[in-house]
């Protein structure tokens, strides 16, 4: 398994690309894939939510919470460890996950690129969307946490999903 161990048992994610395979037509399924090992596999069901099975053995469910806001939720193993939302208009995400704060902002509009800032404005991770001929990538640019790196690939893609309605 790529990555290195944290005290609390979490599995980290290294500097190094995720690719993200697809697979399926009505419930979509996004295996993330680092340097040939399978991280976790995300399984969109219908309507803003997902669930996801990390490669070590946790289950974690995020979606929605909110039909007025876009205020979202993670829980993994049943106890809330993530949220994110956005004020009316806005873009930018700000998204929590075990005690720190990160953004979530658009690099490229017209390209669909999304980054993950850090509490001091380091970026941490960058997302680009896939084509006809290529897979989705997400390359940390510092070590995450594998749900974290779930959670704000399963809000990138309902933004891309919200983008494409326009």
């Amino acid at each position: 398994m790529a990555g290195e161990r944290i005290p609390n048992g979490k599995q980290m994610v290294e500097s190094v690309p995720v690719l993200v395979e697809t697979e399926g037509l009505w419930l979509r399924r996004h295996r993330l894939v680092q340097a040939g090992h399978v991280l976790g596999e995300l399984a969109f069901a219908f309507g803003p939510q997902a669930s996801f099975s990390a490669a070590a053995g946790q289950r974690a469910s995020m979606r929605r919470v909110s039909l007025w806001r876009a205020d979202y939720r993670l829980w993994i193993d049943g106890v809330e460890m993530g949220q994110a939302g956005r004020a009316a208009g806005q873009r930018d995400m700000t998204v929590r996950f075990a005690g720190r704060s990160y953004l979530l902002q658009p690099r490229r509009r017209a390209l669909g690129e999304w980054m993950l800032l850090d509490a001091a404005g380091a970026t941490v991770a960058r997302l680009q969307p896939g084509g006809l001929a290529r897979a989705p990538v997400i390359t940390p640019e510092a070590p995450l946490d594998v749900h974290l790196l779930a959670f704000v690939y399963f809000l990138v893609v309902l933004r891309w999903r919200a983008a494409r309605r326009l």
